[in-house]
């Protein structure tokens, strides 16, 4: 049970790549550099809940070498497929109702005192995405100028961000597929 007005209370996630330096791939399948990325293909199935506070959001990170050693030096692209309560993603909006991969979305970005931080919230949530277009989403972050071709994608999470409650919040299925 924490205030809206700051961090998460936590963020229950599965991922892969490196996140803070725990890698879940020892070759580095995962990780990429954004010019060099062909297709980003994830699908995701949930379960949420009517109570509680929180978002169902994909946390992908950015950093300026393929192996970094504690927090990524690039950006981080959140993809929020729904939420309950009165949050918002970190920044400002910067545009409503924009057309990616198939989907509406309005599109945020700010600063969380580290890092850029571009944000996708759906418009009309979902509990579930099948060979979502995670490419879609970078590519618009570099036409935007929050990512660069020439960072490495090291991380796509996915999961929870919770601030009230949590109980009942579920990942039935993640995968990626990276080319």
């Amino acid at each position: 049970n924490k205030s809206i007005h700051g961090a998460p209370a936590g963020y229950s996630f599965i991922h892969k790549g490196c996140h803070w330096g725990s890698c879940t791939n020892a070759e580095g399948n995962e990780r990429r550099q954004v010019g060099s990325i062909l297709e980003a293909k994830s699908s995701w199935s949930t379960t949420h809940t009517d109570s509680g506070v929180y978002n169902v959001a994909y946390d992908i990170w950015f950093h300026s070498t393929p192996v970094p050693i504690g927090q990524p030096d690039g950006a981080e692209l959140m993809i929020w497929l729904a939420y309950k309560g009165a949050i918002q993603p970190v920044g400002s909006l910067l545009e409503s109702a924009v057309s990616v991969d198939g989907a509406m979305w309005d599109v945020w970005a700010g600063w969380n005192g580290k890092n850029s931080v571009i944000t996708y919230v759906r418009v009309d949530s979902v509990e579930s995405v099948n060979d979502l277009s995670i490419k879609s989403f970078i590519a618009d972050g570099v036409a935007r100028n929050y990512i660069k071709d020439d960072w490495y994608l090291i991380s796509v999470g996915a999961g929870f961000e919770i601030w009230k409650g949590g109980e009942g919040l579920v990942s039935n299925s993640f995968s990626l597929q990276l080319q």
